[in-house]
């Protein structure tokens, strides 16, 4: 059997030193990414070129793939490469990036969570960030997903998905036992803040130290990306060898965090040295000792009173401190680590040797439901049938995809005698009738709720395309023909919007602010939106506010119109052809 090679998308200098090298030791072929952002997310980030040694695929792929920053949207060229080469993707939690894998990659997934702060969930992050529909997608990936939580307890307060797809894959530390490196001397606090004037978070969180702490002297590490002048004792980021220094000769490190799934690397660190760690109860350092040990405290006055003693040189406190903590490095060790490891891929593996073979069907847009939300019987209508023709013959004969188009209408007396839609009965298109259902907030908190997705929606109307049955939910992806809703739309699955024109831009005065609103709601809660003409796109970004990656500009679809021979044999320069209405905004007059 080949090995099985697997992609390791993060940047993690801490976290690479460890957990490649086990792969490696596994068995499989790692690759890891050049490129990253450099933003506050990243600043423990680093590249690492020596692993694509282990990779027994051509170096120009290779190459290709060390040019791409994998973070964010990925060429569909890319994309294919790695569905070609590898069979795995361990990645962490960057919504861009897991929406690329989510979407591209047809191997196994196994998004790494390494727990957030208290009152905070993956599920939350990603329904703001992605949308709720993104939830259902992923869901779709069905038994090609893992949850690989880092800590047993992170799961326990997700989504229904993630709690059935939770596997424990623990977080490792390169050389986890105590070194006895620490000598004391300095009477100095080592603590750790990164980011104190760009995140209100750890603003908040030195503030609070500098507070708690008067009276003491202290260092403060982590990388400033704006320095704090102000205050001579935080060092910011430092070179490898001071930082050395400060765990060996500092007297103590104070960890603050009572965060109950997420835990950093430098409380760990200063026990690798042997430096007593004095730090807070309630949080994951005590779970993981399993015991209230010696260096916890349940008030800032009782650390006050522990530090004090070290800094006294209580040789009998600090020996009994030391010899206790170490038990806290134990499930971050190559030993506890691998054999866990082991037990868990091996059902991975399986999973892999399926999804080589075709067992595991890749489940992509089969359903695709195309509504018009308006009772339009004419340019809109026709523009409908060839879009509908369009889809068909894109993934059907020309990517040879399974698709089935359901076309949706809304239930109005224009629509009654049905003759309207007989070319599309003609093209076998299922077609389906809706009315809008109007709600209050109430109702889809309750869905909300029911689904496990924890949103609250704000008071007001919202409106629901109401198909007699499930809402449309049968479908695996909607497209809204005009941007046209009564109110707020909401709908659990992932849509785009083809918009035709900003006429509301140019003639507010027939339309309102309420109904300005819903249209560009809509349209900024889309996947994409789709537009005809270069005013158009340029009215989104600047009218809408879209991002211009999110609008899509398509070529107008004039394949069903048959022009008489005369008018096709006259010279192409004297003729072209108009099809308005008599609205206003047509503008016959200035025509």
């Amino acid at each position: 059997m080949d090995k099985f090679r697997a992609l390791w998308l993060m940047n993690h200098n801490t976290l690479r030193a460890f957990e490649v090298p086990m792969l490696l030791d596994m068995g499989y072929e790692v690759y890891c990414p050049k490129m990253f952002p450099y933003d506050e997310g990243n600043l423990s980030a680093s590249v690492d070129f020596q692993y694509d040694d282990s990779l027994t695929i051509p170096r120009e792929v290779i190459e290709k793939l060390n040019a791409i920053n994998f973070y964010q949207a990925v060429p569909q060229d890319i994309i294919e490469l790695l569905n070609q080469y590898f069979d795995i993707a361990f990645f962490g939690f960057f919504p861009e990036q897991l929406k690329m894998l989510v979407e591209g990659f047809k191997g196994i997934l196994v998004m790494q969570p390494f727990g957030l702060s208290n009152g905070v969930t993956y599920t939350g992050v990603i329904r703001d960030s992605l949308g709720i529909a993104f939830l259902d997608k992923m869901e779709k990936l069905g038994e090609r997903f893992f949850f690989a939580q880092s800590y047993e307890n992170i799961a326990e307060i997700e989504y229904r998905f993630f709690k059935n797809r939770s596997i424990y894959l623990p977080l490792g530390l390169k050389d986890a036992y105590v070194k006895n490196e620490w000598a004391g001397g300095e009477n100095k606090i080592l603590f750790v803040c990164p980011r104190i004037n760009t995140s209100p978070y750890f603003n908040n969180i030195y503030t609070t130290f500098k507070e708690n702490f008067k009276g003491f002297e202290y260092i403060i590490g982590g990388a400033q990306p704006i320095d704090v002048a102000d205050d001579k004792n935080v060092a910011g980021f430092i070179p490898k060898e001071q930082y050395d220094y400060n765990m060996k000769h500092l007297d103590v490190m104070f960890y603050h965090s009572r965060e109950k799934r997420h835990l950093h690397y430098h409380p760990l660190e200063a026990v690798k040295s042997g430096m007593p760690l004095i730090y807070m109860s309630g949080g994951l350092l005590e779970e993981i000792a399993g015991k209230k040990l010696i260096g916890s405290c349940e008030t800032i006055k009782e650390a006050r009173k522990k530090i004090k003693r070290i800094m006294r040189g209580d040789k009998r406190f600090i020996n009994q401190i030391k010899q206790e903590q170490a038990i806290l490095l134990k499930p971050f060790s190559y030993e506890f680590c691998r054999k866990i490891w082991d037990r868990e891929l091996k059902k991975i593996e399986e999973l892999i040797e399926k999804n080589r073979s075709g067992q595991i069907a890749q489940k992509g847009v089969h359903k695709i439901g195309v509504l018009l939300p308006e009772a339009y019987t004419g340019g809109v209508l026709d523009y409908t049938l060839r879009f509908m023709k369009s889809i068909i013959r894109g993934l059907k004969e020309d990517h040879k995809e399974d698709v089935e188009i359901i076309f949706g209408h809304l239930d109005h007396e224009n629509f009654k005698d049905g003759d309207c839609f007989s070319k599309i009965k003609e093209a076998n298109i299922q077609i389906r009738s809706f009315k809008w259902k109007l709600v209050d907030n109430n109702y889809l908190n309750n869905i909300m709720e029911l689904k496990g997705w924890f949103k609250e929606y704000q008071p007001g109307q919202y409106c629901i395309p109401d198909d007699g049955a499930n809402y449309f939910e049968d479908c695996d992806y909607l497209v809204f023909i005009i941007d046209r809703v009564p109110t707020k739309l909401f709908t659990t699955k992932p849509y785009v919007v083809v918009v035709h024109d900003y006429i509301q831009r140019y003639l507010p005065e027939q339309y309102g602010a309420f109904y300005e609103e819903c249209v560009i709601n809509l349209q900024r809660e889309s996947e994409g939106v789709i537009v005809m003409t270069q005013p158009t796109l340029e009215d989104g970004i600047q009218y809408a506010g879209l991002k211009k990656e999110k609008l899509y500009l398509t070529p107008l679809m004039f394949d069903e119109i048959k022009l008489e021979e005369k008018i096709i044999n006259k010279n192409k320069d004297e003729y072209f052809v108009w099809s308005p209405n008599i609205g206003r905004h047509k503008n016959h007059l200035r025509a």
